[in-house]
């Protein structure tokens, strides 16, 4: 299939873009994200000429001549299309030592906390990568091994928030197969760069592409689609969340409710006031949702212990989730937070 008809529905069906909105690309200099600056980049010049792109490239120091290879990769897409850019340095292996992480957890870590610097440095309304549909496949199936609930089923939103920030991160490209990508960077005549990592079998993920789905094929030559079936149905499920809206203040952030809360949304829920003081799920286990999943069923008052002395608490159609020795207002005010 076409992708940039594909690309098109995409941002028509399942993302918001304000006019105007500044949206910076997080590219790595793969296959994925060059296709999809080229298709945001076809989408602006056809449609949306009032968004502001940029590029952006997290630089991880873990290959070498390799990683300064993707940078100025980067940085000559940028100049090719005219677009501003920006670098950012981390250092990958120490944060690896000092949070006692794997290599991959600390990439992804360091690559959000980029994306939030970004937002509140440069006012984006969001951030773009480029992960597709064989990465929501990996993704799900990570959550499955693992173990996971309703929430792993349904892998990566296509947009959700950036903690601390009013800017949101965007997957436009979840519904486009790796294949799909490369075949519209032939066609745009782009080249990109690759990266050996990705044949690695230490990386958890790799394992996941190159030996189990490759197994489970055997059994069932379908399994992409009967595992996105599957995601689809849980993310429909875990959207249809009574959430109303969620604010934000100095130690609490407040989830609005309405009607009965099903127990299937607690994990969404504490995802979502977690995250607005958090990195992603950081310190969170299973177990923590499991807990929510009880709490929802309480009386309204009840409590409900979390990591670092936080504590969530349903009062009347607020959910909060703060640090306050007695509890919080009953309804809080948009402001006053």
């Amino acid at each position: 299939m076409d992708a940039y008809p594909l690309f098109l529905r995409a941002l028509r069906d399942e993302i918001d873009l304000p006019e105007h909105a500044s949206i910076r690309l997080a590219v790595s200099g793969g296959p994925d994200s060059t296709a999809l600056v080229a298709l945001f980049s076809q989408f602006v010049q056809r449609r949306r000429p009032d968004l502001q792109l940029s590029i952006g490239h997290v630089h991880h120091h873990l290959r070498d001549q390799d990683s300064d290879d993707d940078a100025d990769f980067c940085s000559q897409l940028a100049a090719r299309f005219s677009l501003p850019f920006r670098l950012e340095h981390v250092d990958t292996r120490a944060c690896m030592r000092e949070r006692g992480q794997s290599l991959e957890t600390a990439a992804r870590d360091l690559r959000l906390e980029c994306f939030r610097e970004w937002a509140q440095e440069d006012g984006l309304h969001a951030v773009a990568t480029g992960h597709h549909a064989d990465d929501q496949l990996e993704t799900v199936l990570a959550h499955i091994v693992r173990g996971c609930g309703l929430n792993g089923l349904g892998g990566m939103a296509w947009q959700r928030p950036i903690p601390r920030t009013r800017a949101v991160l965007l997957r436009p490209l979840l519904k486009h197969d790796r294949e799909s990508l490369a075949m519209h960077l032939k066609s745009t005549e782009l080249s990109s760069r690759d990266d050996p990592s990705n044949a690695h079998l230490e990386h958890t993920r790799n394992r996941i592409r190159h030996e189990l789905i490759p197994l489970l094929e055997r059994f069932n030559p379908g399994i992409r689609e009967a595992i996105a079936g599957l995601s689809s149905e849980a993310r429909a499920t875990r959207q249809e969340a009574s959430l109303h809206r969620v604010l934000r203040g100095p130690g609490i952030a407040s989830a609005s409710v309405h009607g009965s809360i099903a127990v299937s949304t607690g994990p969404e829920i504490l995802r979502r006031l977690w995250g607005q003081f958090h990195e992603s799920n950081s310190g969170l286990t299973r177990a923590h949702y499991e807990q929510v999943d009880r709490f929802l069923c309480g009386s309204d008052g009840h409590r409900c212990a979390l990591p670092g002395s936080w504590t969530l608490e349903r009062v009347g159609a607020w959910i909060h989730l703060h640090r306050f020795v007695d509890s919080p207002p009953a309804s809080p005010v948009d402001g006053t937070l």
